[in-house]
């Protein structure tokens, strides 16, 4: 068997190429950035394709002789609708038979533009022809920015503290893909709703990072902005920040309004045990840094 992982060497498919090749399928990996080819290929990856899904060439030569594709799209890009729609045409044309697509939970809170994307993506592969699964991962407990909290002592969120979040392991969301991709025709149509275990408030998650690291750590609510200067330094200095703010601005108001709340029983269920808590994922990471 032969799989597509698109953007491979991303949260997701840092953590999804070795796994498939531990099952024995080998791996085309396609990736964006020419840096990502050594490491995709130590992790086991058969294939190495570096270019730009925007371009229908590279699609249609990292999709040619796959059996299936997993697709994850790039986050909050502006054509994320139109990148996922190619690569669902060029899949077809390739006549491969599942396509995956990694979506979010709650592609239908139509005030998210990032979640409006991942939904008309959906559409459109529900209308393919192409089998298919879908699934639908809540908050990665990797982007939260627990790292910085434990060095300063405080845990930045750009929306009201007291609203809940559902957290979910990118391992665990990977332990799915990598089920799905190998089990094939037991998933075809399904949609799974990914949800860990864990639905918390800024003050929750501060109080959980405090605990594992041993150290006095409090939430702070702050600008996007703010957060955007941190986590990118010199962001402020590109042409598109002001698109970054205003888009982040607007997730924000959401969460600030509303909880993001989900299940943990499809994840559950898929698994075959326990969703990972995010108080066990930060001992995994601090174990491992």
């Amino acid at each position: 068997m032969r799989v597509l992982v698109t953007s491979a060497h991303g949260n997701q498919g840092r953590w999804l190429v070795p796994k498939l090749v531990a099952r024995g399928i080998a791996v085309r990996a396609l990736d964006l950035a020419p840096a990502a080819e050594a490491p995709l290929k130590a992790a086991g990856a058969a294939e190495v394709v570096i270019g730009d899904a925007a371009d229908p060439h590279v699609l249609a030569v990292a999709c040619a002789g796959v059996d299936a594709v997993y697709h994850i799209g790039p986050n909050a890009h502006p054509r994320e609708t139109a990148l996922g729609q190619a690569v669902i045409d060029a899949a077809r044309a390739a006549k491969a038979c599942h396509f995956i697509y990694s979506s979010v939970l709650h592609p239908e809170i139509t005030a998210l533009a990032q979640h409006t994307a991942k939904r008309d993506v959906e559409e459109y592969l529900a209308e393919s022809g192409l089998d298919f699964t879908i699934l639908q991962p809540a908050h990665y407990m990797q982007t939260l920015q627990y790292r910085p909290a434990i060095a300063t002592g405080t845990f930045l969120l750009t929306w009201s503290l007291d609203r809940r979040q559902v957290l979910i392991d990118v391992a665990d969301i990977t332990e799915v893909a990598a089920k799905v991709i190998a089990e094939g025709a037991a998933h075809f149509g399904a949609t799974y709703q990914l949800c860990g275990t864990d639905c918390v408030t800024a003050h929750e998650i501060a109080t959980i990072i405090a605990h594992v690291a041993g150290i006095p750590v409090a939430a702070k609510e702050v600008t996007p902005a703010e957060v955007i200067v941190k986590v990118f330094p010199g962001a402020e200095r590109d042409p598109s920040f002001p698109d970054k703010v205003k888009l982040f601005t607007d997730v924000s108001r959401w969460y600030s309004a509303h909880d993001f709340t989900g299940n943990a029983n499809v994840l559950t269920m898929l698994l075959g045990r326990s969703p990972t808590t995010f108080a066990d994922f930060l001992r995994r990471e601090l174990a491992t840094a």
